[in-house]
């Protein structure tokens, strides 16, 4: 299923040379992991910033602020079946209980299979123009 979700929304102030800045917004809506909807992504909005200073000659330094306000929250969201060593299906699918159908035995366990969003993060960098 596809999540919905809106462009990156940015403010962005600065001149070629000089201070500049950035602050930018990613806002995914909620969405069916599964056709029937049954698993749902939750919304996901996180923010970053930027502030750095350009030189004339070519130069430029910058801070970066990844996760600004360190959001808890999700940067993937699946929802699929697993078939684990430690689910009570996994023994009635290998034969110490008993059996179950063969198509539930392939599907597994349902659950939410997910990818944190990272912690807030601090960049500093100094690049150059050649």
């Amino acid at each position: 299923m596809r999540r919905r979700w809106w462009p990156r929304r940015a403010l962005r102030l600065g001149e070629p040379t000089g201070w500049f800045g950035t602050l930018r917004w990613r806002y995914l809506g909620p969405s069916p992991l599964t056709e029937d909807g049954a698993f749902r992504s939750p919304p996901t909005s996180i923010f970053n910033a930027r502030l750095g200073y350009r030189f004339e000659n070519g130069w430029r330094i910058q801070l970066d602020a990844l996760n600004l306000f360190n959001t808890k929250t999700n940067q993937i969201n699946y929802a699929y079946g697993s078939l684990l060593q430690s689910d009570n299906l996994f023994k009635q699918c290998t034969g110490a209980l008993p059996p179950q159908p063969a198509a539930v035995c392939q599907t597994g366990v349902m659950d939410y299979v997910l990818h944190p969003a990272e912690p807030l993060a601090i960049r500093v960098s100094l690049t150059g123009v050649f």
